[in-house]
């Protein structure tokens, strides 16, 4: 439900479910190479800004030990996310 535009009522229904603006829309609950789990916040190739809210949470969430990276484009995000697979995990 992250990412996108909302109507008022939408957003509003969005907000009592619990979705937090801001948050990455892509999360992989898979631990690898020391991290918790895979965060990708999705941007444009060309003309997107990460906000202030955005950063924060990939802030946040690389400080309690989870991979959390900002990717422009899908052959960039194909990257970040092929790198973390790669990853050995600390029970492999």
């Amino acid at each position: 439900a992250n990412g996108g535009s909302r109507d008022l009522l939408e957003a509003l229904k969005l907000k009592r479910m619990g979705v937090s603006r801001g948050f990455p829309e892509i999360e992989v609950p898979l631990p690898r190479g020391g991290y918790h789990g895979f965060y990708l916040e999705m941007k444009r190739t060309k003309g997107s800004k990460v906000s202030e809210e955005q950063a924060d949470w990939l802030d946040y969430l690389r400080q309690q030990g989870y991979y959390a990276e900002i990717a422009y484009g899908f052959d960039e995000a194909k990257e970040m996310f092929t790198h973390y697979l790669s990853l050995v995990d600390a029970t492999d």
